[in-house]
């Protein structure tokens, strides 16, 4: 298309309505043309209408083109695509497609609307990929040739340095309609070498510094350029949802890429924590991003941390499971936005949980308490409403200091003790603990934020081999 302007317009899976403006020159709008190039979405649920805005005025014979990349496969809810008032039919809405629109008045019927100059159906869109790209800067000098069909239609270029030598980028043309975006966004001197698209376009020394969205179509012969000033945000969202299945296995970090990653990721798998598991977001190069992260897993997190979007999952959410994490990027700000939303009514779930404690960590329980429950985070205490201890009796009874306590680390007084368990020679005979009540209005028995641990008061067991075991059952109560 020829045209002293060209724009990008993505239509996004809810539709919507876009306005569209004509440039204004010398306070009078002109007949030129005007071109946009038009992304969608795989499917549409609700109509999407692109309109002139109500602020133009526009004259008869203004033109304006569109190059409409449609790949909308599935409509829903009886959604349409228009275009100035032009309603495309639904194998339309999926061709890539040449509509040149001119402004008519007929005065004969006392009419005015935008009606279609010129069509053409461009070859299939097999060439689209979706999906945002990344093109390094070589500062020493390069030549990138793309992959009409392989390589990503856009492109993002986060550009910085001083060259040393020139940059090419080129592509394979195979189809009229052929089309790369590249979201160029630039601080580089280029001194006495070059930064060309296609062989036809070379950035000016002050474009090299700017922000540039460059539009390159084949014409089916050879490579068109357009740059216009200003980072387009298409695409920089994927729908769909990645499943992570996390196992027990040593942890490793995750990070989602605008455009690339898909927007939902799920974590699943019941399992304890073996290594800090984190997830994190890389900066998008330009416009508005989103990201969800939902986990209906239920982890222990034993002594590691699991991260995501820089908000530290606390233990008693980890062991609920059934949260999400919410996160978009700030463009304005030039930082992601994260939002944690924990489960339902979470401070009326009641939970039950084994610890089996070794015989060493026994010998060494007043020295070091044995923690039952982790620290569940800020505002929140674990409230024990039952537990059991036992023993797995190996080689000999413990003896001295055999009393147990359940309690709050950090309190005055302990909520279970028991003064048997310890002495028993027999394998697995639980005992229910018996809740201890405070004995004076001074003594501290609860501790927010605190692990509910298991000691004997008085000194460290001086002999005896097994296992202990507890069931604690318990809740967390909202402060």
């Amino acid at each position: 298309m020829q045209g002293i302007n060209q724009q990008l317009i993505s239509i996004p899976t809810g539709g919507g309505t876009t306005d569209i403006t004509i440039p204004e020159i010398f306070g009078n709008y002109v007949p030129d043309n005007i071109d946009y190039v038009i992304d969608t979405a795989t499917s549409l649920t609700s109509s999407a209408a692109i309109v002139v805005d109500e602020s133009i005025t526009p004259v008869e014979g203004m033109q304006c083109n569109f190059r409409y990349m449609g790949r909308i496969a599935t409509f829903t809810n009886s959604a349409t695509v228009s275009l100035l008032g032009y309603t495309l039919t639904s194998a339309q809405a999926a061709q890539w497609l040449d509509i040149s629109f001119v402004y008519t008045l007929d005065a004969e019927n006392n009419s005015e609307s935008w009606v279609i100059n010129s069509y053409s159906v461009l070859n299939p869109n097999t060439s689209y990929v979706a999906g945002m790209g990344t093109l390094p800067i070589v500062l020493e000098g390069q030549t990138k040739t793309l992959v009409v069909g392989t390589d990503k239609t856009n492109q993002a270029l986060n550009w910085t340095g001083t060259l040393t030598g020139s940059n090419s980028i080129t592509a394979t043309g195979l189809n009229n309609g052929d089309t790369f975006i590249f979201h160029y966004v630039g601080s580089v001197t280029i001194g006495a070498y070059a930064i060309s698209f296609m062989g036809v376009l070379t950035l000016t020394a002050a474009q090299a510094q700017q922000n540039l969205t460059i539009t390159a179509i084949y014409n089916g012969s050879a490579w068109t350029a357009q740059a216009v000033e200003g980072v387009s945000s298409l695409p920089l969202t994927n729908p769909g949802v990645t499943k992570y299945t996390l196992t027990g296995a040593t942890q490793a970090s995750q990070t989602l890429t605008a455009g690339v990653s898909k927007q939902i990721l799920e974590l699943a798998g019941n399992t304890t924590l073996t290594g800090n598991y984190s997830v994190t977001f890389t900066t998008p190069v330009a416009g508005e991003a989103s990201f969800q992260v939902v986990v209906p897993a239920i982890l222990n997190l034993s002594t590691y941390t699991l991260t995501i979007g820089g908000v530290v999952i606390p233990q008693w959410m980890a062991l609920m499971g059934g949260y999400s994490v919410f996160t978009w990027w700030d463009s304005t700000n030039s930082v992601w936005v994260t939002q944690l939303v924990p489960p339902p009514a979470a401070s009326n779930q009641i939970y039950t949980v084994k610890v089996v404690v070794a015989t060493a960590a026994v010998l060494t329980q007043y020295t070091t308490p044995n923690v039952l429950v982790a620290a569940p985070g800020s505002g929140l205490i674990i409230d024990p409403i039952d537990v059991w201890d036992g023993i797995n009796y190996a080689t000999a009874a413990y003896a001295t200091h055999t009393v147990i306590n359940v309690g709050h680390a950090g309190a005055d007084i302990a909520l279970f003790t028991d003064t048997y368990t310890l002495l028993s020679t027999k394998t697995l005979q639980p005992r229910k603990m018996t809740p201890v009540l405070a004995a004076d209005s001074t003594s501290q028995q609860s501790v927010a934020n605190a692990a509910l641990v298991a000691s004997t008061p008085t000194g460290n067991p001086v002999t005896g081999g097994g296992a202990e075991v507890f069931w604690v059952t318990f809740q967390y109560v909202v402060l």
